[in-house]
């Protein structure tokens, strides 16, 4: 039975074969971006699923050649950003405690959650993968965390997973927002198994004819072997040793500075991340110095920072610009060096006039 489940929009289309429920994020004219009416359905499903004895595990994935793009940023600068400043602190938190929270709730599933992303999975898009039990990517992946262009930080939960990765790879793909393949996304250990995007469907007709009488685990693992592939050769492994080396470093400012006496692409890293909105950069470098204590620790440090970021022009400037304009930001302070501490120690507390995110 299909339930496209929305008055408003087929944002999202809910179904159940056999033993598996299987979500399908299906706005492909928008990159499946991620919009409220979308976190709301997949809350509620998720909920119904994880009681329901029939369904044994839950499969996401995406239409049009795309995992998703992550949050829709109409409905983000409407909500949090410089259109929802007329709104009390008590609608903004909210528009946060349901993003967060659905990324939560799949870190948490009790129930098998595999998510099969081809294409761009981004900032929330990312996280709906990352935060699954089984995590598949495809031919077209293009998976990355791309907020500090727009003048915020990575979120949902990046301050627990990116810091988790080996040779100091999440904070190179925090600061510079770099897009991985497959090859790279499993090096990194961000996917499980690479499949071959023409084997997609089939997993999933394997998975709903598969027996699960000796457990749900057993049967997808058995499934995800028989179609997974090598991805080929990581070409994040190369730049492994200058990643670890300039990011073991106390600051970012030595950071970049050890990266721009490296070679031709370390020098690139560090003028990418120059580009990126200064204030976020260098709270983004202190979320990421180390994992939080586990998801929700993160999810609640990332609501101070980026409650106090959206609060900012840059965030306004960086949608502007980057999304609508197609042109270079114009930040506030324009360079890292003009930041100081005492400006963004604000983003480290709990926001005034309504307090912490709770689940």
């Amino acid at each position: 039975m299909v339930d496209f489940s929305s008055d408003e929009a087929r944002d999202v289309v809910f179904e159940q074969r056999g033993p598996i429920g299987i979500v399908t994020l299906s706005r492909p004219e928008r990159k499946n971006a991620l919009t409220e009416a979308t976190y709301r359905q997949l809350r509620r499903r998720l909920e119904e699923w994880e009681l329901d004895r029939s369904v044994k595990a839950v499969v996401i994935r995406g239409s049009g050649g795309v995992f998703s793009s992550g949050g829709d940023l109409t409905w983000s600068v409407a909500s949090v950003g410089a259109g929802a400043k007329g709104q009390p602190h008590a609608a903004r938190k909210a528009a946060f405690e349901l993003v967060y929270g659905v990324q939560r709730q799949v870190k948490l599933y009790a129930k098998p959650y595999v998510a099969m992303a081809d294409g761009l999975a981004m900032g929330g898009g990312a996280g709906l993968l990352v935060h699954g039990q089984y995590r598949i990517g495809g031919d077209a992946l293009a998976l990355a965390m791309p907020e500090l262009a727009v003048g915020i930080v990575p979120d949902v939960g990046a301050s627990f997973f990116l810091p988790h990765l080996p040779n100091r790879y999440g904070m190179h793909l925090g600061l510079t927002g770099a897009r991985l393949d497959a090859a790279d996304a499993m090096h990194a250990h961000l996917i499980d198994y690479y499949v071959r995007s023409e084997r997609f469907d089939i997993v999933l007709d394997q998975l709903v004819e598969a027996d699960f009488s000796d457990g749900a685990d057993e049967a997808i693992c058995e499934v995800l072997a028989m179609n997974a592939s090598a991805p080929g050769a990581p070409s994040l492994k190369a730049h492994s040793r200058e990643i670890e080396d300039a990011y073991d470093a106390s600051s970012l400012a030595e950071a970049l500075s050890r990266l721009e006496a490296g070679s031709d692409w370390a020098r690139e890293q560090a003028a990418i991340v120059r580009r990126q909105c200064p204030t976020a950069a260098l709270i983004a470098f202190e979320l990421l110095k180390a994992p939080a204590e586990d998801v929700e620790a993160a999810l609640i440090q990332e609501f101070r920072a980026i409650a106090f970021l959206t609060a900012r022009p840059d965030f306004a400037e960086g949608v502007k610009a980057v999304i609508k304009e197609k042109r270079a930001p114009n930040w506030l302070p324009a360079t890292l060096e003009e930041v100081t501490e005492a400006a963004i120690a604000p983003a480290f507390a709990p926001p005034p006039g309504g307090g912490d995110l709770s689940f």
